[in-house]
Protein backbone atom coordinates (compact mmCIF):
# COMPACT_ATOMS: atom_id res chain seq x y z
CA UNK A 1 0.00 0.00 0.00
CA UNK A 2 1.22 3.61 -0.91
CA UNK A 3 0.19 6.83 0.51
CA UNK A 4 0.67 9.71 -1.19
CA UNK A 5 0.74 13.31 1.19
CA UNK A 6 2.05 17.16 1.16
CA UNK A 7 5.01 17.05 3.67
CA UNK A 8 5.67 20.76 3.64
CA UNK A 9 6.97 23.61 1.99
CA UNK A 10 10.28 24.45 1.34
CA UNK A 11 11.56 27.99 2.57
CA UNK A 12 11.69 28.50 -1.36
CA UNK A 13 7.73 27.88 -2.00
CA UNK A 14 8.68 24.57 -3.63
CA UNK A 15 5.66 21.86 -2.63
CA UNK A 16 7.31 18.72 -0.98
CA UNK A 17 5.20 15.24 -0.88
CA UNK A 18 5.96 12.27 1.36
CA UNK A 19 5.24 8.67 0.37
CA UNK A 20 4.54 6.05 2.50
CA UNK A 21 4.68 2.52 1.64
CA UNK A 22 3.52 -0.51 3.93
CA UNK A 23 4.89 -3.70 2.44
CA UNK A 24 5.95 -7.01 3.86
CA UNK A 25 5.78 -6.05 7.16
CA UNK A 26 7.99 -2.84 6.81
CA UNK A 27 6.45 0.88 6.56
CA UNK A 28 9.06 3.30 4.64
CA UNK A 29 8.24 7.13 4.46
CA UNK A 30 10.58 8.87 2.36
CA UNK A 31 10.25 12.36 0.66
CA UNK A 32 11.03 14.38 -2.76
CA UNK A 33 13.83 16.85 -0.89
CA UNK A 34 16.99 15.52 -0.98
CA UNK A 35 15.72 12.00 -2.18
CA UNK A 36 15.47 11.64 2.12
CA UNK A 37 13.90 8.72 4.19
CA UNK A 38 12.01 9.56 6.92
CA UNK A 39 11.73 6.55 8.51
CA UNK A 40 11.87 2.73 8.04
CA UNK A 41 9.82 0.53 10.72
CA UNK A 42 11.00 -3.27 10.87
CA UNK A 43 9.90 -5.72 14.02
CA UNK A 44 12.30 -6.75 16.27
CA UNK A 45 12.36 -10.33 17.55
CA UNK A 46 9.39 -9.86 19.69
CA UNK A 47 7.22 -8.63 17.09
CA UNK A 48 7.22 -4.89 18.16
CA UNK A 49 8.09 -2.33 14.87
CA UNK A 50 10.21 0.74 15.42
CA UNK A 51 11.75 3.34 12.89
CA UNK A 52 15.83 1.95 12.24
CA UNK A 53 16.73 5.57 11.09
CA UNK A 54 18.04 8.58 12.32
CA UNK A 55 16.42 11.30 11.02
CA UNK A 56 14.21 14.77 11.51
CA UNK A 57 10.49 15.63 12.57
CA UNK A 58 10.11 18.65 9.89
CA UNK A 59 10.71 19.84 6.38
CA UNK A 60 12.76 22.70 7.85
CA UNK A 61 15.16 20.88 9.42
CA UNK A 62 15.69 18.61 6.31
CA UNK A 63 16.89 22.05 4.91
CA UNK A 64 19.34 23.15 7.98
CA UNK A 65 20.90 19.63 7.88
CA UNK A 66 24.80 19.55 8.23
CA UNK A 67 25.29 15.95 8.18
CA UNK A 68 23.30 14.44 5.38
CA UNK A 69 20.58 12.40 7.61
CA UNK A 70 19.23 9.44 5.90
CA UNK A 71 19.55 11.37 2.42
CA UNK A 72 20.57 10.93 -0.87
CA UNK A 73 24.27 12.21 -1.85
CA UNK A 74 26.16 13.30 -5.39
CA UNK A 75 26.66 13.28 -8.04
CA UNK A 76 29.66 12.92 -6.53
CA UNK A 77 29.62 11.40 -3.27
CA UNK A 78 32.20 11.81 -0.56
CA UNK A 79 35.36 13.55 -0.40
CA UNK A 80 37.08 15.50 -3.37
CA UNK A 81 40.28 16.94 -2.40
CA UNK A 82 41.07 20.84 -3.58
CA UNK A 83 37.64 21.19 -4.58
CA UNK A 84 38.56 20.19 -7.97
CA UNK A 85 37.93 17.61 -10.62
CA UNK A 86 40.07 16.87 -13.65
CA UNK A 87 38.40 15.24 -17.03
CA UNK A 88 39.50 14.80 -20.32
CA UNK A 89 41.94 17.28 -20.08
CA UNK A 90 39.34 20.05 -18.13
CA UNK A 91 39.72 20.93 -14.78
CA UNK A 92 36.56 21.41 -12.93
CA UNK A 93 36.44 23.88 -9.74
CA UNK A 94 33.80 22.49 -7.23
CA UNK A 95 32.30 24.50 -3.91
CA UNK A 96 34.56 24.05 -1.19
CA UNK A 97 32.35 23.44 1.72
CA UNK A 98 34.62 21.95 3.83
CA UNK A 99 37.78 23.70 4.27
CA UNK A 100 39.76 22.98 1.29
CA UNK A 101 37.35 20.35 0.51
CA UNK A 102 34.39 19.25 -1.66
CA UNK A 103 31.73 17.39 0.88
CA UNK A 104 29.29 15.44 -0.66
CA UNK A 105 29.17 17.78 -4.26
CA UNK A 106 28.57 20.93 -1.89
CA UNK A 107 25.32 22.91 -1.52
CA UNK A 108 24.07 22.36 -5.06
CA UNK A 109 24.39 18.55 -4.97
CA UNK A 110 20.96 15.66 -4.60
CA UNK A 111 21.25 16.25 -1.11
CA UNK A 112 19.37 19.99 -1.19
CA UNK A 113 17.68 19.59 -4.48
CA UNK A 114 13.71 18.83 -5.04
CA UNK A 115 13.34 15.74 -6.69
CA UNK A 116 10.36 14.66 -8.57
CA UNK A 117 8.45 11.46 -7.16
CA UNK A 118 5.87 9.36 -7.84
CA UNK A 119 4.70 6.02 -6.79
CA UNK A 120 5.57 2.48 -8.38
CA UNK A 121 4.11 -1.32 -8.10
CA UNK A 122 6.28 -3.78 -9.68
CA UNK A 123 6.35 -7.54 -9.62
CA UNK A 124 6.26 -8.02 -5.27
CA UNK A 125 7.68 -4.46 -4.85
CA UNK A 126 5.94 -1.36 -4.00
CA UNK A 127 7.97 1.95 -3.82
CA UNK A 128 8.74 5.39 -5.15
CA UNK A 129 10.63 6.71 -7.79
CA UNK A 130 12.30 10.54 -7.72
CA UNK A 131 13.65 11.84 -10.82
CA UNK A 132 16.15 15.02 -10.87
CA UNK A 133 17.73 16.83 -14.00
CA UNK A 134 20.72 18.80 -12.79
CA UNK A 135 23.77 20.02 -14.29
CA UNK A 136 27.69 18.93 -13.13
CA UNK A 137 31.01 19.60 -14.56
CA UNK A 138 29.82 21.40 -17.61
CA UNK A 139 26.73 18.82 -18.23
CA UNK A 140 23.25 17.96 -17.96
CA UNK A 141 22.62 14.95 -15.39
CA UNK A 142 19.09 13.14 -15.79
CA UNK A 143 18.97 11.30 -12.77
CA UNK A 144 16.45 8.70 -10.86
CA UNK A 145 16.73 7.26 -7.80
CA UNK A 146 13.50 4.91 -6.22
CA UNK A 147 13.29 3.36 -2.88
CA UNK A 148 10.68 0.17 -2.89
CA UNK A 149 9.64 -2.70 -0.16
CA UNK A 150 9.30 -5.85 -1.58
CA UNK A 151 6.93 -9.17 -0.02
CA UNK A 152 9.84 -9.68 2.33
CA UNK A 153 10.10 -6.33 3.30
CA UNK A 154 13.60 -5.66 2.26
CA UNK A 155 14.41 -1.82 1.21
CA UNK A 156 15.70 -1.83 -2.32
CA UNK A 157 17.30 1.45 -3.49
CA UNK A 158 18.09 1.89 -6.97
CA UNK A 159 20.23 4.82 -9.06
CA UNK A 160 20.09 5.40 -12.77
CA UNK A 161 21.72 7.85 -14.75
CA UNK A 162 22.28 9.75 -18.05
CA UNK A 163 23.94 12.52 -19.46
CA UNK A 164 24.68 14.90 -22.15
CA UNK A 165 28.66 15.38 -21.91
CA UNK A 166 31.11 13.40 -19.90
CA UNK A 167 30.70 13.80 -15.91
CA UNK A 168 30.99 12.06 -13.03
CA UNK A 169 28.47 10.09 -11.32
CA UNK A 170 29.06 8.65 -7.95
CA UNK A 171 25.86 8.76 -5.62
CA UNK A 172 24.85 7.30 -2.28
CA UNK A 173 22.29 6.83 0.09
CA UNK A 174 23.75 8.22 3.37
CA UNK A 175 21.83 6.63 5.58
CA UNK A 176 21.56 6.43 9.26
CA UNK A 177 20.92 2.98 10.92
CA UNK A 178 20.03 2.34 14.31
CA UNK A 179 18.23 -1.49 15.04
CA UNK A 180 17.80 -0.77 18.60
CA UNK A 181 14.66 1.62 17.30
CA UNK A 182 14.37 5.68 18.46
CA UNK A 183 16.59 6.94 21.33
CA UNK A 184 19.02 3.98 21.18
CA UNK A 185 22.61 3.92 20.24
CA UNK A 186 24.84 1.43 17.94
CA UNK A 187 27.21 1.06 20.94
CA UNK A 188 27.25 -2.62 21.16
CA UNK A 189 25.76 -3.52 17.83
CA UNK A 190 27.53 -6.25 15.85
CA UNK A 191 29.37 -5.13 12.61
CA UNK A 192 30.83 -7.57 10.20
CA UNK A 193 32.57 -6.48 7.16
CA UNK A 194 33.26 -8.13 3.56
CA UNK A 195 36.13 -6.60 3.05
CA UNK A 196 39.97 -7.17 3.01
CA UNK A 197 41.25 -3.37 2.32
CA UNK A 198 40.57 0.14 3.89
CA UNK A 199 41.09 3.86 2.77
CA UNK A 200 42.96 5.58 5.60
CA UNK A 201 42.66 9.22 5.88
CA UNK A 202 44.58 12.28 7.05
CA UNK A 203 44.06 14.94 9.05
CA UNK A 204 41.55 16.78 6.32
CA UNK A 205 39.97 13.35 7.07
CA UNK A 206 40.72 12.73 3.54
CA UNK A 207 40.60 8.93 2.30
CA UNK A 208 43.69 7.52 1.07
CA UNK A 209 45.51 4.83 -0.99
CA UNK A 210 43.48 1.37 -0.31
CA UNK A 211 45.75 -0.56 2.31
CA UNK A 212 45.01 -4.10 3.99
CA UNK A 213 43.02 -4.06 7.15
CA UNK A 214 45.01 -7.21 8.38
CA UNK A 215 46.13 -6.96 11.93
CA UNK A 216 44.45 -3.03 11.99
CA UNK A 217 41.27 -2.05 13.75
CA UNK A 218 39.27 -2.07 10.42
CA UNK A 219 39.51 -5.75 10.17
CA UNK A 220 36.09 -6.35 10.74
CA UNK A 221 35.71 -9.74 8.51
CA UNK A 222 35.57 -11.07 12.11
CA UNK A 223 32.18 -9.11 13.92
CA UNK A 224 33.29 -6.31 16.24
CA UNK A 225 31.12 -5.04 18.68
CA UNK A 226 30.40 -1.01 18.02
CA UNK A 227 31.70 1.03 20.72
CA UNK A 228 34.30 -1.21 21.84
CA UNK A 229 36.22 -0.51 18.59
CA UNK A 230 37.67 3.35 17.48
CA UNK A 231 34.80 5.13 15.72
CA UNK A 232 34.68 4.78 11.91
CA UNK A 233 34.70 7.39 9.58
CA UNK A 234 36.22 5.31 6.41
CA UNK A 235 36.03 3.55 3.11
CA UNK A 236 36.13 0.42 2.96
CA UNK A 237 36.72 -1.41 -0.16
CA UNK A 238 34.45 -5.04 -1.08
CA UNK A 239 36.20 -8.11 -1.23
CA UNK A 240 35.33 -10.02 -4.59
CA UNK A 241 32.41 -12.87 -3.37
CA UNK A 242 28.90 -11.59 -5.34
CA UNK A 243 27.04 -13.76 -3.07
CA UNK A 244 28.13 -12.42 0.54
CA UNK A 245 26.41 -9.25 1.61
CA UNK A 246 29.26 -6.31 1.78
CA UNK A 247 27.81 -5.42 5.70
CA UNK A 248 25.68 -7.58 8.58
CA UNK A 249 24.87 -5.43 11.52
CA UNK A 250 23.12 -6.94 14.09
CA UNK A 251 21.40 -5.66 17.64
CA UNK A 252 21.60 -8.50 20.27
CA UNK A 253 19.25 -6.54 22.06
CA UNK A 254 16.30 -6.63 19.71
CA UNK A 255 17.71 -9.46 18.15
CA UNK A 256 17.06 -6.90 14.49
CA UNK A 257 19.65 -7.53 11.58
CA UNK A 258 20.55 -6.21 8.62
CA UNK A 259 22.23 -7.12 5.65
CA UNK A 260 23.89 -4.46 3.26
CA UNK A 261 24.30 -6.14 -0.10
CA UNK A 262 25.36 -4.02 -3.06
CA UNK A 263 26.77 -4.11 -6.50
CA UNK A 264 28.98 -1.17 -5.93
CA UNK A 265 32.66 -1.22 -4.71
CA UNK A 266 33.35 0.05 -1.61
CA UNK A 267 31.46 1.07 1.99
CA UNK A 268 31.48 4.22 3.93
CA UNK A 269 31.09 3.41 7.58
CA UNK A 270 30.28 6.61 9.91
CA UNK A 271 30.01 5.95 13.29
CA UNK A 272 28.69 9.73 14.13
CA UNK A 273 32.39 11.14 15.62
CA UNK A 274 30.81 14.38 14.68
CA UNK A 275 27.26 14.32 16.36
CA UNK A 276 27.24 16.45 19.47
CA UNK A 277 24.42 17.63 21.47
CA UNK A 278 23.31 21.01 18.78
CA UNK A 279 22.07 17.64 16.24
CA UNK A 280 18.53 17.21 16.94
CA UNK A 281 16.65 14.46 15.36
CA UNK A 282 12.84 12.72 15.50
CA UNK A 283 11.87 12.97 18.94
CA UNK A 284 14.16 15.24 20.46
CA UNK A 285 17.24 13.34 20.37
CA UNK A 286 20.74 14.90 20.70
CA UNK A 287 23.13 13.39 18.94
CA UNK A 288 26.44 11.56 20.30
CA UNK A 289 28.81 9.36 18.81
CA UNK A 290 27.72 6.22 17.60
CA UNK A 291 24.37 7.46 17.76
CA UNK A 292 23.69 5.74 14.95
CA UNK A 293 25.90 4.24 11.75
CA UNK A 294 25.92 5.42 8.35
CA UNK A 295 26.68 2.52 5.41
CA UNK A 296 27.04 4.16 2.21
CA UNK A 297 26.99 1.77 -0.47
CA UNK A 298 29.14 3.98 -3.56
CA UNK A 299 31.93 4.20 -5.61
CA UNK A 300 35.75 4.93 -4.45
CA UNK A 301 35.89 8.34 -2.36
CA UNK A 302 38.64 10.84 -3.59
CA UNK A 303 39.21 8.64 -6.27
CA UNK A 304 41.80 10.72 -8.05
CA UNK A 305 44.34 11.44 -5.45
CA UNK A 306 44.57 7.59 -4.35
CA UNK A 307 45.28 5.83 -7.74
CA UNK A 308 41.81 4.83 -8.46
CA UNK A 309 39.48 4.42 -11.65
CA UNK A 310 37.19 8.16 -11.68
CA UNK A 311 33.65 7.21 -12.05
CA UNK A 312 33.09 8.55 -15.51
CA UNK A 313 29.44 8.45 -17.62
CA UNK A 314 29.61 9.41 -21.01
CA UNK A 315 26.91 10.20 -23.87
CA UNK A 316 25.14 7.44 -24.58
CA UNK A 317 25.58 4.89 -21.35
CA UNK A 318 23.31 4.38 -18.45
CA UNK A 319 24.56 4.08 -15.03
CA UNK A 320 22.96 1.66 -12.83
CA UNK A 321 23.25 0.61 -9.33
CA UNK A 322 21.61 -1.61 -6.40
CA UNK A 323 21.95 -1.92 -3.03
CA UNK A 324 19.44 -4.20 -0.59
CA UNK A 325 19.02 -3.91 2.76
CA UNK A 326 17.42 -7.21 3.87
CA UNK A 327 16.17 -7.55 7.14
CA UNK A 328 15.65 -10.18 9.61
CA UNK A 329 15.91 -11.74 13.64
CA UNK A 330 17.86 -13.92 15.70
Amino acid sequence: MIDQRLFGVTSRGAAVSLFEIQKGGAVLRCMEYGGALLSLEVADRWGKSDNVLLAYDSLEEYERDCCWCSMACGPVAGRIAGAYVDLDGVSYPLEANEGTTCLHSGSAGFSRQVWRGAPFHHDDEEGASFSLSTNFLGAKLDVRLSYSLDSQGDLKIRWFGQTSAPTLLAPTFHGYVCLGGSNASVRGHRLTLNCDRYMPVNEQKLPQNPCSVTETPFDLRDSRVLGETPGYDNAFLTSKNDSAPTAVLEDDATGRRVEVLSDQPCLVVYTGGGFDKTHVFSGGQTGFPFAAVALESQWYPNASECNLPLPVLRPGAVYTSETVWRFSTF
